[in-house]
């Protein structure tokens, strides 16, 4: 019996998996499918892609890392370093050409934000354009331009824009849209790099003052207020003023002479007394009276004020005996002030 070759059998595409699927005749060993036996080239950019194997017995499965273009060729080379589980070898380097195809062509250029531009907002927007529009996308935003450490990730349904709210850090990010229709879709846009700034804090609103309350104004009262019982109103004090007793003792105030003496027919004008510049003084008592001069009890008064009215200016004095009077000082008194 012949022994079977290792060879490969197919290389087949599959763009909703993101792989590429590898037969071979014999069983495989995983551990050789490694960067250095295995090569993928996109050639529409000239990258080679990297891709994590998992093997099935004769079936290898290379997932790509980044998501392969649709519509695009790509290049596989599987070289002798790729051997079986019994370790045999692959006996020479295989190439195959495959493409991703797909039904979706058209293209999608980001319009916000641009290139390297520094901004706080995360509102995105981009255009369709093609033959076929699908309006219908894919959004990723990384920190890297290979996008292994994507931050969000969003399907975006009859709409060319959306804002983002998952940007808790500030620095550089990426951002790629492409259309889609089911499990195919389209080429990615091109690659825009965008700094994000947080935006400023708003300024607390300051708080206006209150206005002060008005004064409650009570209800007018339907009748007079009735005082508790309890609580009787105080006596109003007396109003009498108390009599002070040492005012039986103070003198009356002496009223000032008038200057037009009152016409008496009973009194007649002494010349000596104005010259001597004599006065009289108001009785305001019920009884008549009596005047005496200071050091001449001879004398005697002649005439006397009627009780209530005002003394006239000058008094008739008559002596019991001839009195010199000249230089002498006289003095009438009231004698019950004396």
């Amino acid at each position: 019996m012949a022994e079977k070759i290792f060879s490969v059998l197919s290389v087949t595409p599959s763009l909703k998996e993101r792989c590429i699927y590898v037969e071979f005749t014999l069983d495989v060993d995983e551990d050789t499918l490694t960067p250095k036996s295995v090569i993928i080239i996109n050639q529409g950019n000239n990258v080679v892609e990297m891709f994590e194997p998992e093997v099935d017995g004769k079936e290898a499965k290379l997932k790509l890392i980044n998501w392969p273009q649709p519509n695009t060729e790509y290049v596989v080379l599987l070289q002798s370093g790729i051997e079986t589980i019994t370790g045999s070898p692959l006996k020479k380097t295989l190439m195959r050409s495959i493409v991703f195809e797909s039904e979706v062509t058209s293209e999608v250029v980001i319009t916000s934000p641009s290139d390297f531009e520094k901004t706080s907002s995360t509102v995105f927007s981009w255009e369709e354009k093609g033959d076929t529009l699908e309006n219908n996308f894919l959004l990723q935003v990384a920190k890297e331009n290979a996008f292994y450490n994507i931050v969000a990730e969003t399907v975006v349904s009859g709409k060319s824009s959306i804002e983002l709210k998952d940007f808790k850090e500030e620095g550089q990010y990426f951002v790629r849209v492409r259309s889609q229709r089911g499990d195919d879709y389209g080429m990615w846009s091109e690659i825009v790099t965008f700094i994000y700034k947080k935006p400023a804090p708003k300024p607390e609103p300051k708080p206006e003052p209150k206005p002060e309350p008005e004064p409650e104004t009570p209800p007018p009262s339907d009748g007079p207020s009735e005082t508790p019982s309890e609580d009787p109103s105080p006596e109003t004090p007396s109003t009498d003023t108390p009599e002070d007793p040492s005012s039986e003792d103070k003198p009356e105030p002496e009223t000032p002479p008038s200057d037009e003496p009152k016409d008496d027919p009973d009194i007649e004008d002494d010349p000596s007394s104005e010259e001597n510049g004599d006065t009289g003084e108001d009785d305001d008592d019920d009884d008549n009276p009596v005047f005496i001069i200071e050091k001449t009890p001879e004398m005697k008064i002649e005439t006397m004020p009627v009780n209530g009215e005002t003394p006239k200016e000058s008094f008739i004095f008559s002596f019991d005996d001839v009195i010199d009077i000249s230089g002498a000082e006289i003095k009438v008194y009231r004698k019950d002030f004396c």
